[in-house]
């Protein structure tokens, strides 16, 4: 990593840029501006899952959670250190658009998304001015995973990165001296010199498999109680690039150490939401049938507020096992749940979601 001194002038707050410096890293960064509504959630994570397959660190700003930081300013750290973007522009949201000049204005190579279902639906258009940029439209999900995994591959092939025929990247192991000032921050009692080192092993997982070195799951262990709401969302994320850059047997190891313990995160109405938004998504990647019944009890269990936000999440861990043998007896307990006054919206909802996809 290489420290750049910033000689920035800021046009927003009119003055010196504020941010002393930057930190390049070799793993390719993408900034992914898109809507923070429930409407948006598909398709952000249909951009990460694109991204991550490619060895793509993707970055999205309203899961960043940091403490006292100007909001304007962490944006525009990540997108000068971001090799490119990734906006939807569908809707012409304000912050995205405001996130899509910044990239401009950086000289960014940004892909620009455009949903035609939802672009109909609300009588939206592309801006005038960008009418005659090149941009992905899609209708669905598939289309949109097909067309950006095309274009992101070809991308990254003009930049020289070697991108397997399977369009999965070739993960070295990462040595010693990658990890142990890593590991050592991770056991500080200084909170900031912890989440700095969380950040750069979430950064390292990206582009080189790290669980060879048996620390990095001691770590994890620890850092699931950290005190800290923040820390325990980035060692989630970490914990879910892991295993989605590991071998089988890896695989198994990683699970039968952490199911548990995400399982009680997941369905502990005491974390905070935006945990157990996480907790899900690690869920979604272990692929144990375990799964099935925490996503059950969070759909008995969860009150009207937070359904809003986990239902998505719910309902991904189930489609890892409705297209396959558990099918049937999914679709008979939703069945049941419709004879419950209390959750025939929920199951109806979800059995929608599950035939959609």
């Amino acid at each position: 990593m290489v420290m750049l001194k910033s000689e920035r002038y800021c046009p927003v707050r009119a003055m010196q840029c504020p941010l002393e410096s930057k930190i390049k890293t070799k793993t390719q960064f993408a900034f992914i501006a898109i809507p923070s509504n429930e409407e948006w959630m598909d398709s952000r994570e249909t951009i990460k899952a694109v991204l991550n397959e490619n060895g793509v660190f993707p970055y999205v700003a309203q899961e960043d959670i940091t403490a006292g930081k100007d909001i304007f300013c962490k944006i525009c750290e990540r997108i000068i250190s971001s090799n490119f973007g990734i906006i939807e522009l569908t809707e012409k949201n304000p912050n995205v658009m405001l996130e899509f000049g910044l990239m401009l204005g950086n000289q960014k190579p940004v892909f620009m998304l455009y949903n035609k279902a939802i672009a109909k639906n609300v009588g939206a258009h592309v801006p005038t001015d960008i009418t005659a940029l090149e941009r992905i439209e899609y209708f669905n999900q598939k289309e949109l995973k097909e067309q950006l995994s095309k274009g992101l591959q070809a991308h990254l092939e003009r930049l020289n990165l070697t991108v397997e025929p399977s369009g999965s990247k070739v993960f070295s192991e990462a040595s010693s001296e990658d990890l142990d000032f890593i590991l050592e921050a991770l056991k500080s009692d200084n909170e900031v010199k912890r989440q700095e080192g969380i950040t750069d092993l979430n950064l390292i997982s990206y582009q080189k498999r790290v669980v060879h070195d048996r620390r990095v799951l001691i770590a994890i262990r620890k850092l699931l109680d950290d005190e800290e709401n923040n820390i325990r969302i980035v060692t989630l994320e970490t914990l879910r690039i892991i295993l989605l850059v590991e071998d089988e047997t890896e695989r198994k190891i990683i699970s039968n150490e952490f199911l548990q313990k995400i399982c009680e995160m997941s369905v502990n109405s005491d974390q905070s939401i935006n945990l157990r938004e996480r907790a899900f998504t690690v869920l979604e990647e272990i692929r144990d049938p375990l799964i099935i019944d925490v996503a059950y009890k969070v759909m008995h269990e969860i009150n009207n507020v937070d359904w809003t936000r986990l239902s998505n999440y719910v309902m991904r861990c189930l489609r890892v096992f409705y297209r396959g043998s558990y099918r049937n007896a999914i679709t008979a307990q939703l069945y049941a749940m419709l004879d419950d006054p209390t959750m025939q919206s929920r199951a109806s909802n979800i059995l929608g979601q599950l035939r959609q996809n």
